[in-house]
């Protein structure tokens, strides 16, 4: 299937669209959104453009979503994009052997609803930290724990 044939009255996109996602990720050199030395990616669909930034040190992992101007929006290019980057961090730590944080900060109200509804049941939200208008922090904060998988935490017999 490809991005083309998904139709509206379909539930969900083909698992081939996320994985067609995953493989034309680009990697970034720098970007002013992600700390000095995070690995970035980019990943993009339909209308959106993901940024991934891995801080493998601090063990944490950031996103930016973006909306691509003249681009042509696509049925569930958010979760797709999203699925794409959950299966590149679930790479990274499967590859460190150690669990990092996926952390999305947003204020955006589409977002926020995403983030409560298709979001929660692809991350599983550990912590939420509602923002505060007019604050110092006026981003709600969404964190999940990404664990490496069990054959990748097994120690090898010797």
């Amino acid at each position: 299937m490809t991005f083309d044939q998904i139709q509206p009255h379909q539930r969900e996109p083909d698992d081939s669209i996320v994985d067609e996602v995953l493989k034309n990720a680009k990697t970034i050199v720098l970007n002013e959104d992600f700390p000095k030395g995070a690995d970035i990616v980019c990943f993009e669909y339909g209308s959106k453009k993901l940024q991934l930034g891995i801080m493998k040190e601090a063990r944490l992992i950031g996103t930016r979503l973006d909306t691509v101007e003249g681009s042509q929006e696509k049925p569930w290019e958010t979760n797709i994009i999203y699925k794409a980057a959950k299966q590149y961090m679930q790479r990274v730590v499967d590859e460190q052997r150690v669990a990092s944080t996926y952390r999305l900060r947003t204020r955006n109200e589409n977002m926020l609803n995403w983030a409560h509804g298709p979001g929660a049941e692809l991350f599983k939200w550990h912590n939420i930290h509602p923002g505060v208008p007019g604050s110092r922090e006026p981003l709600t904060v969404f964190d999940a724990l990404i664990s490496p998988t069990a054959r990748q935490t097994e120690t090898p017999n010797r």
